[in-house]
C-alpha cells in the first residue's frame, strides 16, 4: 500500500456482506480485521466500516469497542461490558506482562474459582512478549480472549502485522530451511530468537502444555501454517500460496485441563 498523498479525507471502504453474521466472527477475525484498519490509517487513510448484519456492527463497535483503539496510540485496552468477553487489547510494548497478569486475575475471579491456571498464564507471557520483543510491528498488533461457558473453552487470538516468526528465527538460525520448519522449531524448549536479553526463546512450547482434551492451536505465518492438536506429537505444517507479512496464533483450551489448585484449596479448609 502506497501511502495516501491527498490527506485524510481519502476513505476506503470495508463492508461486510449479510452472509457473515456475528456467530461466524470468532477471536481471530476480530484481531485480523483490527490490525487491518490500523495498518490502512497507519497510511493516512481513512476506514469506513460496516456490516449488513446489525448484530455484528453492534458486537464489533458496542461490545469490542475497535473504534477505540484504532489509530490510538494512547488506548491500550478499553473496560469490557460483557463479562465473558475482554474487548481488544493493543499489545503494547511496556505493558505486555500487564495484560497477561490482568487477564488471568479476571478469569480467576470470575470463572475458575478452585483451579490453577498459571500455565496458562505463562502461555500468555510468551505470547505478548513475542510480540514485544522479536515482531517489530510498530504497535500493529492486537489480542482478543473470550470465555464461552457452554463449551467451557477459552478462545484466544493474537495477530501481529510484522516481521513474522521464520522472518525472525531464520535470521538468528540461517540452517533452517523453510517457513514450517521455522514454526515447528518455534515450539521447542529454549529456541532462541535472541533479540532480546529478557525474552530469548520464543517459548511457544508453554501454549501446548494447555493443549488437553481437544484444545487447538493455529499459527499464521510468512509462508506457513502450523496446526496442533492436543499435544506437541500432532504437529502439522502446510506451505501457504501467499506470504502473511506478519503473525496470526489463535488457540483454544478446554477447561478440563486445568487442575485443582491445592494451595487455595488448603486456604478454604483453614
Amino acid at each position: 500500500m502506497k501511502p495516501c498523498k491527498t490527506g485524510k479525507n481519502q476513505i476506503i471502504d470495508i463492508h461486510i456482506q449479510n452472509a457473515i453474521k456475528k456467530s461466524d466472527f470468532t477471536p481471530f477475525h476480530i484481531v485480523l480485521l483490527s490490525c487491518l484498519i490500523e495498518y490502512i490509517e497507519r497510511y493516512g487513510y481513512v476506514v469506513a466500516f460496516d456490516a449488513d448484519d446489525f448484530e455484528l456492527t453492534e458486537f464489533i463497535f458496542g461490545e469490542v469497542k475497535m473504534d477505540k483503539y484504532i489509530n490510538n496510540t494512547s488506548t491500550a485496552y478499553v473496560k469490557e461490558n460483557d463479562k465473558s468477553n475482554l474487548n481488544l487489547w493493543k499489545i503494547v510494548d511496556n505493558r505486555a506482562k500487564e495484560y497477561s497478569i490482568v487477564i488471568t486475575e479476571y478469569l480467576q475471579r470470575t470463572y475458575f474459582k478452585g483451579l490453577d491456571i498459571s500455565g496458562f498464564q505463562n502461555s500468555l507471557d510468551e505470547i505478548y512478549a513475542n510480540v514485544a520483543d522479536h515482531s517489530k510491528s510498530n504497535g500493529i498488533a492486537f489480542s482478543y480472549i473470550n470465555y464461552d461457558e457452554g463449551e467451557e473453552k477459552i478462545h484466544f487470538a493474537a495477530c501481529d502485522l510484522g516481521l513474522g516468526i521464520p522472518t525472525t528465527l531464520r535470521a538468528a538460525i540461517p540452517e533452517i530451511e523453510s517457513d514450517e520448519l521455522a514454526l515447528r522449531r518455534s515450539l521447542d524448549v529454549g529456541v532462541s530468537a535472541k533479540t532480546n536479553k529478557h525474552n530469548m526463546g520464543f517459548g511457544l512450547d508453554n501454549v501446548l502444555s494447555n493443549l488437553k482434551n481437544g484444545g487447538m492451536m493455529r499459527i499464521v505465518s510468512n509462508n506457513a501454517l502450523l496446526f496442533c492438536q492436543e499435544n506437541k506429537n500432532n504437529i502439522r505444517t502446510f506451505s501457504l500460496d501467499f506470504d502473511f507479512r506478519g503473525t496470526l496464533i489463535y488457540f483454544d483450551i478446554s477447561i478440563d485441563s486445568f487442575e485443582k489448585d491445592e494451595e487455595i484449596e488448603g486456604d478454604v479448609y483453614l
